[in-house]
């Protein structure tokens, strides 16, 4: 006989689980403090939302099923919004939610929580019965994995603390299998392939998810394919000549123009969302769009396509590799070709410096990071105005190498994502990318980075407003000061929680730092950019408000 949470500890142990993130309260505290006794690392936030927002980041690199857990009431409540982003990104996730005492209807932390991750799109479970324990987790648990969503498992209080004999179940029997479109379908794709002339291969979070980039590296040179990626899926290609980078808002110019000449797009695991095809100004109307996702639900729900097909990215580009002629129609791959994609790229796109005496231009800053700092990095985004510098010019060795979490397009992430993918992958250094509105947002998580002196770079682009309601109403002629502020020092804040922190308000600044930032041991830093607030974020920043 054992206690029910000593059991759901360790089933969630015999499955693997060696990390979780939560916050703990009198409704969880049994089960958490059972995980970390059992040698289960566990990440103590300062807030729920910064909690699974930590766990969102980590299972997305690690592709793993990311553990949280949190307190009944208010506990629940405080992860609506990072639930939601985590559902519309179908990340896979366990949130295990402490609940009342069964039946215990008046109490002050009485709440429908079934209904409310539905209402979220997590999919609930429960825990039903002392006797079921062990069953009960183990399929929440599955669910998650399996079909990649965030799973609330409901934990009432009297449950977890009773005696049960349940056993601990067997967890190692799972088996995938590669789905690949059957031959009629594969010739029908193989046809517009040798058709088309200027043909590009876009990958998204699917092709990730799948382990995929060998095989469309593959692909894309036996058809003469230029190679692009949605924001999710950014840095799958790294390091190839014949990538084009990011499709959609952050395309750089030269994505954009060739992007406008293809004459076929082969999308394998991409949503085809508007924010990826720039609300159908990106891919030219007549270029026929092959759509090819594990999941049937994505096909033609963002966008018609002139051919849809369920298949896996990687084992359906391996079958189209085996049906290809010898010789590809696609002659796009050429010198002339090569030397437009590196010289329309953001890093060679000339601008003129706008700092002043007290603020800095934030593309020069973020060129001056990416110079400055180790490639074997992780770049996190918040959301705001700023976001587009350090995705046009910080360049990411991987896949592995960029957390961007705007399914719902919250800002506040940033900083409990950047703990997440730390957690992740300490080896790397994780640059958080923030606005000072995200900032302010998580400014509890500065704590949590300090606690557990993780790897971490902030830099917050700091205009002392919410810049992007500032240049979407300003133009306008609407007034702002709903939404300007005065300069806060975040540097003294940071510092005052212990991390080292650093003013920047000129080019000048950045030499001062340089030193710090090449010093392992430096870190935690932060950087309190003071950027130019004139300097607009570009394009992206048109599309993200059109149709808002």
């Amino acid at each position: 006989m054992a206690k029910v949470y000593e059991l759901l500890s360790l089933q969630l142990i015999q499955s693997g689980i060696d990390t979780v993130f939560g916050l703990v309260g009198s409704g969880n505290f049994f089960l958490a403090e059972s995980l970390a006794k059992a040698g289960v690392r566990f990440v103590a936030a300062r807030h729920e939302a910064g909690a699974l927002a930590m766990t969102d980041a980590w299972a997305r690199l690690t592709q793993k099923v990311g553990i949280c857990t949190v307190h009944m009431g208010p506990g629940f409540t405080n992860v609506i919004t990072p639930l939601v982003e985590a559902a519309k990104a179908r990340t896979p996730l366990l949130i295990l939610a402490a609940d009342v005492s069964t039946g215990a209807v008046t109490s002050t932390f009485t709440l429908d929580i079934e209904h409310l991750s539905s209402a979220c799109g997590a999919i609930p479970e429960r825990l039903w019965h002392p006797v079921t324990a062990t069953r009960d987790i183990l399929r929440a648990f599955r669910r998650a994995r399996f079909e990649r969503r965030p799973v609330v498992f409901i934990m009432p209080q009297d449950i977890q603390v009773s005696e049960s004999s349940a056993a601990v179940l067997d967890s190692t029997e799972d088996i995938f299998t590669s789905v690949v479109p059957e031959r009629r379908i594969l010739d029908q794709i193989v046809a517009y392939l040798r058709n088309a002339q200027r043909p590009i291969i876009l990958a998204g979070r699917g092709a990730v998810l799948a382990g995929a980039r060998e095989a469309l590296e593959n692909l894309g040179e036996s058809t003469g394919a230029l190679l692009a990626t949605t924001a999710n899926a950014h840095g799958l290609f790294a390091g190839n000549p014949w990538s084009i980078g990011i499709a959609g808002g952050f395309s750089s110019p030269g994505a954009v123009q060739l992007f406008q000449q293809a004459d076929l797009i082969l999308a394998f695991g991409a949503s085809l969302t508007v924010w990826t095809r720039r609300h159908n100004r990106l891919i030219p109307a007549s270029c026929p769009i092959v759509q090819i996702d594990l999941d049937p639900s994505a096909l033609h729900r963002q966008h018609p396509v002139t051919l849809a097909c369920v298949g896996d990215a990687r084992a359906t580009a391996e079958a189209l590799l085996d049906s290809l002629p010898s010789q590809p129609a696609g002659r796009w791959r050429t010198p002339s070709t090569l030397e437009f994609i590196r010289e329309h790229s953001w890093v060679h796109t000339a601008y003129e410096d706008a700092s002043t005496e007290d603020t800095i231009d934030p593309r020069t800053l973020s060129l001056f990071l990416e110079q400055a700092l180790p490639r074997n990095r992780i770049l996190v985004l918040d959301s705001g105005h700023f976001m587009a510098f350090p995705v046009m010019y910080i360049d990411i060795p991987d896949e592995k190498g960029f957390v961007f979490t705007q399914a719902f397009q919250s800002i506040g992430f940033g900083v409990p994502n950047a703990i997440g993918a730390a957690v992740a992958y300490p080896d790397r250094l994780t640059i958080a990318a923030t606005g000072d509105g995200g900032l302010l947002l998580s400014l509890s998580e500065l704590e949590t980075v300090a606690r557990y002196r993780l790897p971490i770079l902030i830099v917050v682009y700091n205009d002392a407003a919410y810049g992007a309601e500032v240049h979407h109403f300003a133009p306008m002629g609407w007034p702002t000061s709903t939404v300007q502020f005065p300069d806060t020092d975040i540097a003294a804040v940071a510092r005052a929680l212990g991390i080292h922190a650093f003013t920047i308000r000129t080019p000048r600044d950045l030499e001062s730092i340089r030193e710090a930032l090449s010093d392992s041991s430096s870190y935690p830093i932060l950087l309190d950019a003071k950027v130019n607030p004139a300097v607009r974020g570009g394009e992206w920043f048109d599309l993200a408000f059109e149709g808002h």
